[in-house]
């Protein structure tokens, strides 16, 4: 407990980083670590003063593509899983993340919402991470609805009236070299709204949930860049789009979350959020556009190995998956073990391999350890 919460404290969405965040935004220095104190890290909790969560509201696409500055927490998160021509197996992560500070709607340089942009690509040695922090309000980031527009300075995501078709692009320097993709991402028309029709409970007993909605099976094609050198790539994405007050309960610590597209056309996203009792949901979707709402009840996740990273941490890397009720027994196997996102807010993230009863390619995100 006390790595997560040294850990965490150092995220933007912290309270203790968000204050380094504005100095950032305003001195451009980096974010300074802050006193080791879970006190301030309230997007965990029940956030006062920004509107409500309540299930009386059903999330629309594209409508709610677009930013919700009521609400104190939200995300725009593509994952792809990319082959290129040899045969080479690839991950790339493309996430807007928006903090608010305050439940008003000021303009320019006063205004109170904060952006993260996290970016990276995998391979299956290696792992190229970045990030980068804005104000809103002075057209360095921001979310327009039509024609569709997310960004943060030149990390891009280009629609047009739709938000796909897509041209999402990012460059960043490592090691002296430039890194990054340029990627055409299509939709197919299928989306998940997860939980009661988008309203998405994360505990059992507390006051915590979110809207969140999917589009999976996307079709992917682009160039990676990669020291220097340009590498074709296709394949298939998933898009995530979450908004709430609060991703967790006080008690709760971190989450293990999958979005897995399946070659037989199905969708199978499961999340079990750790505390004093795991909690998981999940949804299944069907080619015809059918979407199973999975709860705590239908789902069995259970760690099978673990990886140290790097840094220290140490965490479940390959899954078994069961959902009894639609035959579904599945063993992910990660591309790249070490995929560990060590930036201001660290965690796992990277692409997996399904097999057993069905087989597929997806994203694993883990938080917390």
């Amino acid at each position: 407990m006390q790595r997560w919460k040294r850990k965490m404290i150092r995220s933007l969405l912290g309270g203790g980083v968000i204050i380094a965040l504005g100095a950032l935004v305003w001195w451009g220095q980096p974010p300074s670590s802050s006193p080791d104190t879970r006190g301030n890290f309230a997007v965990f909790d029940s956030q006062s003063g920004f509107a409500s969560v309540t299930p009386d509201h059903t999330p629309t696409y594209p409508q709610d593509m677009a930013a919700h500055s009521d609400f104190a927490t939200e995300w725009w998160y593509l994952t792809a899983t990319l082959t290129d021509a040899n045969g080479q197996a690839y991950g790339v992560q493309w996430t807007l993340f928006r903090r608010a500070l305050a439940p008003d709607r000021k303009e320019g340089w006063a205004s109170q919402q904060l952006y993260m942009a996290h970016v990276a690509i995998t391979s299956d040695d290696k792992q190229w991470e970045s990030e980068r922090f804005a104000r809103g309000g002075i057209d360095q980031t921001g979310v327009t609805l039509s024609p569709f527009q997310a960004w943060l300075d030149d990390w891009q995501w280009q629609g047009g009236q739709q938000p796909f078709p897509a041209r999402v692009r990012a460059i960043w320097p490592a090691q002296g070299k430039p890194v990054g993709f340029t990627l055409e991402v299509r939709e197919n028309g299928q989306q998940v709204k997860h939980g009661e029709e988008g309203y998405s409970v994360r505990h059992a007993s507390q006051p915590s949930a979110s809207y969140y909605f999917s589009l999976p099976q996307l079709t992917v094609k682009g160039v990676l860049t990669i020291a220097g050198e340009t590498i074709p790539v296709t394949g298939k994405g998933w898009f995530d789009k979450e908004w709430s007050n609060g991703a967790m309960a006080a008690e709760q610590t971190g989450w293990d979350w999958f979005g897995l597209n399946l070659d037989d056309g199905r969708a199978l996203m499961v999340t079990q959020i750790r505390g004093t009792e795991p909690f998981m949901f999940g949804s299944l979707l069907f080619p015809d556009g059918r979407v199973v709402t999975l709860s705590q009840d239908d789902i069995r996740m259970l760690p099978v190995s673990h990886a140290k990273m790097a840094e220290g941490a140490n965490l479940p890397i390959r899954w078994q998956i069961k959902v009894p009720s639609e035959g579904i027994s599945l063993t992910t196997q990660p591309l790249n073990p070490q995929s560990w996102m060590d930036l201001s807010f660290p965690y796992w993230e990277g692409p997996v391999e399904v097999h057993g009863s069905a087989t597929g390619r997806g994203f694993m995100e883990a938080t917390g350890y």
